[in-house]
């Protein structure tokens, strides 16, 4: 996005779901400089350059017009915050860890240990808890366009695969370019959600997929499933 190394501004190392590391302001996007140039800008897709205020986000960092969404994933259906759970029962703990408070760290070891090995974890209020939070941070849609919650019923159902949506609304947004400023330059960064987890696709590229692979003599099921996947998500 600015045409240096992200370790010479601190965004060295991945850029995680529930931290966002932020693009310093100081530093000049690509949108930015063409913007100088007498460009109009836009976005579709994925940022994950900062968003913990508005000065962070694409529309005030050189784009007129931005479609998509801000963290590092959302769900292809739901278009709803991601998260994977496994590491979910590991934030308490580091949190404590940070306390350095040793009772309680072994505390929470201890629980950990009975959520992992026990036959019911399932009954363990602590599960509980760490449910409910993971159910909370999934309920959560990250899609924006501009700089307001993307309200689209159509957009947001569960049956539309948010590739076609961003697809769309390149298109669109191209179109009313072509319309309405045909006399100045236009840059689109299309930043597109594939292929990233959760892998899913729609059903009509599975079938034509699972008509294309084999299971390889040394292949395990999973291994066969995920080629299946990875091909649709680029059909």
């Amino acid at each position: 996005m600015t045409g240096r190394y992200p370790l010479r501004f601190g965004m060295n190392g991945m850029n995680g779901q529930m931290t966002s590391k932020l693009l310093p302001t100081r530093e000049y996007t690509v949108a930015q400089e063409l913007r100088s140039a007498g460009y109009r800008n836009y976005m579709v897709g994925k940022w994950h350059l900062g968003y913990e205020s508005p000065l962070y986000t694409p529309t005030h960092r050189g784009f007129d017009r931005f479609f998509g969404y801000y963290g590092a994933a959302i769900d292809y259906w739901n278009k709803q915050v991601t998260i994977c759970s496994i590491f979910l029962p590991l934030l308490p703990l580091l949190l404590l860890l940070s306390l350095q408070n040793c009772a309680i760290v072994m505390m929470m070891i201890f629980h950990l240990v009975f959520l992992f090995f026990s036959p019911h974890p399932s009954i363990h209020p602590f599960f509980l808890l760490l449910q409910s939070l993971d159910d909370l941070i999934n309920d959560i849609v990250d899609l924006t366009e501009d700089s307001e919650p993307v309200s689209d019923e159509t957009i947001l159902s569960s049956d539309m695969w948010s590739p076609f949506v961003y697809t769309a609304k390149a298109a669109e947004l191209i179109s009313s370019h072509a319309e309405n400023f045909a006399e100045k330059p236009m840059f689109m960064y299309f930043s597109s959600q594939l292929i990233h987890d959760p892998a899913t696709a729609p059903e009509i590229y599975l079938a034509q997929c699972r008509g294309m692979l084999s299971l390889d003599d040394d292949d395990e099921e999973a291994d066969l499933m995920n080629r299946i996947y990875m091909c649709a998500m680029v059909r």
